[in-house]
């Protein structure tokens, strides 16, 4: 139970952009095998069809402690939507198809003390945008957490972690 009185629930994944549903999805198929221990999910999507596609998906699925905003990550209205859910601790963003980071970043401010870390799944371009935006990161009150680097055929990908 919170100091205010209202129960306490768990962070919650906070994925920004998730158009046909990855990564959350399969987070969320993964979750049927792990009870307990992943985080409720939000999925936020601007686009009418494809939050529309979500709802039916996480409905016709029976997903549990999923949910879906139709709107963007920087809509005042999300912080509202959270509250209505019952999600009050702070949650985790992840995000693969946003644009720069700090833009990204930027949306949050309207989430203000709602979410401290940050996962971003990144290209090979991540060094190029990590010179051009790593000062605007850190005046903004984020700092690094983490890369990992996953080397494909083709390609690297690397996740970027940041954390306030």
């Amino acid at each position: 139970m919170a100091a205010d009185g209202r129960e306490r629930m768990a962070p919650f994944l906070l994925d920004a952009g998730s158009g046909s549903g990855v990564p959350g999805v399969p987070f969320l198929l993964a979750r049927r095998y792990m009870p307990g221990v992943a985080p409720p999910l939000v999925m936020v999507e601007s686009r009418g069809r494809k939050a529309a596609f979500l709802l039916n998906l996480v409905r016709d699925m029976d997903l549990p402690d999923c949910h879906v905003f139709a709107g963007r990550l920087e809509d005042p209205a999300l912080a509202a939507f959270l509250d209505d859910e019952g999600l009050i601790e702070r949650g985790i963003l992840a995000a693969r198809a946003l644009g720069g980071t700090a833009r990204a970043l930027g949306w949050l401010r309207g989430l203000a003390g709602r979410v401290d870390r940050a996962v971003f799944f990144k290209g090979p371009g991540l060094a190029a945008e990590w010179r051009r935006e790593h000062a605007r990161w850190s005046r903004a009150g984020w700092k690094p957490a983490g890369i990992l680097a996953f080397r494909f055929p083709d390609r690297m990908q690397y996740l970027l972690q940041l954390q306030t």
